[in-house]
C-alpha cells in the first residue's frame, strides 16, 4: 500500500511543480508535507504482485533530492527538517505516553537513511543512547547509525550501547546481527588493531551477555577466526546457558557444556594473554586497586615492625629480671 501512495503523492507533486514552477518551490513547508506525508503510510506488503516494480523507500527520497536540487536548495535541508519531525514525534510519545506515533519516527529514519549522509551521525548517536527517547525510536536511529558509519565507529558506537543497561531486548540483538554483518562484509580492509578490538568486544559479550542469542552470534563470530578461542575458559561461561531454555537453548549450549566437561580447567586457554583488556572471568578473586594494594603491604610493614618492637620489648624485661641484684 505505501508504494501506491508514494507512487500517487510523488507525481502528483512533480506534476503540480511542472505545471506551476512559480506557485509551489520545493522550500520548507513543500518538505515537511512531503515528509508528514511519508510517514504516515502504510506499511509495504512485499509479497502483494501488485506492488512489485513500484518505487520504493530510497527512490521516494532521491526524488525529494533531486527536486531539491532542480529548485536549488540544500538537500541536507531535507535531512534537519526530518530531524525535526523525528524529535517531534519522540517529543510526543515522552509527553503523552502515546507511543502510536513512534512509528511515524521510524519511518522517517529509514528514508533519510539512505541519504548516507555522516552528517546524521551525532544525531543518530544521542537518540540511541537517550533514555528518555520510546525504546522503537532508539533502536531504528541505532540501525541507521550502523548503516552509515564505518565499522570502526560502528564498534565504538555498539561499545556504548552495551555499556548501557537501558539498551536491552530484540533491538538489541538484530542490531548486533546487523554490525557482525558489516565486519564481515569489510573484514579484509580492517587493520589488525581494529579486528583485535573487535575480537574483545564479542568477548565481552560472550561473558557477560544475559540474551542467549546475542552469546552463539558472537560465539560463531569467533569460533571462524580465533582457533584457541574453541577451548577458552572465556567460552567456557556460555555454560551458563546449559538447561535453562527451549529447545533451540538446549541444542545449542548443552554440547557446548558437554565439551568442557571433557577438557579439565588448568587445560582451558586464558584468552586474556591475548586480549589482556578483558573483564575478569566469573570466578576470579576480586581485583585490588594499585592504591588498596600498597596500603596493604604498608600495613604488613607497619605490623611486622610492631610485632619486632613488641619481641625486643619482651626480650629486654626477661634479661632485666634475670640480672642478679
Amino acid at each position: 500500500m505505501r508504494k501506491i501512495l508514494l507512487f500517487y503523492v510523488v507525481v502528483i507533486a512533480l506534476v503540480s511543480a511542472a505545471q506551476n514552477p512559480g506557485v509551489r518551490p520545493f522550500d520548507d513547508e513543500a518538505i515537511r508535507d512531503m515528509l508528514e506525508g511519508f510517514a504516515v503510510m502504510e506499511d509495504d506488503n512485499e509479497d502483494d504482485p501488485r506492488q512489485k516494480g513500484s518505487l520504493t523507500v530510497a527512490d521516494y527520497y532521491r526524488i525529494m533530492e533531486e527536486w531539491c536540487e532542480e529548485s536549488g536548495g540544500d538537500k541536507r535541508r531535507i535531512l534537519d527538517i526530518a530531524k525535526e519531525e523525528i524529535d517531534r514525534c519522540a517529543a510526543y510519545v515522552k509527553s503523552t505516553g502515546q507511543t502510536p506515533i513512534a512509528n511515524n519516527a521510524v519511518r522517517l529514519l529509514d528514508l533519510v537513511a539512505h541519504s548516507g549522509d555522516r552528517f546524521l551521525l551525532p544525531f543518530l548517536e544521542e537518540k540511541s543512547l537517550d533514555p528518555e527517547t520510546y525504546r522503537l525510536i532508539r533502536s531504528a536511529a541505532a540501525e541507521v547509525y550502523v548503516n552509515i558509519a564505518d565499522v570502526e565507529e560502528s564498534a565504538e558506537f555498539m561499545r556504548k550501547l552495551y555499556r548501557d543497561p537501558s539498551v536491552q531486548g530484540s533491538g538489541r540483538y538484530f542490531l548486533n546481527k546487523k554490525f557482525l554483518g558489516r565486519v564481515g562484509a569489510e573484514e579484509k580492509t580492517l587493520t589488525p588493531e581494529t579486528k583485535k578490538s573487535i575480537a574483545a568486544f564479542l568477548l565481552g559479550i560472550v561473558q557477560n551477555v544475559e540474551n542467549s542469542g546475542e552469546a552463539n552470534d558472537a560465539d560463531r563470530f569467533l569460533l571462524d577466526r580465533i582457533p584457541e578461542y574453541a577451548n577458552s575458559r572465556q567460552r567456557a561461561t556460555l555454560c551458563r546457558f546449559a538447561n535453562t531454555g527451549n529447545a533451540w537453548v538446549t541444542n545449542t549450549y548443552n554440547p557446548i557444556k558437554a565439551h568442557f566437561d571433557a577438557i579439565p580447567p588448568k587445560q582451558r586457554i586464558d584468552l586474556r594473554k591475548r586480549f589482556p583488556d578483558l573483564p575478569p572471568l566469573p570466578g576470579d578473586a576480586p581485583a585490588r586497586s594499585p592504591v588498596k594494594v600498597a596500603i596493604a603491604v604498608v600495613a604488613g610493614i607497619v605490623a611486622l615492625a610492631v610485632c619486632a618492637v613488641a619481641a625486643w620489648l619482651a626480650v629486654r624485661r626477661r634479661r632485666v629480671r634475670e640480672t642478679p641484684r
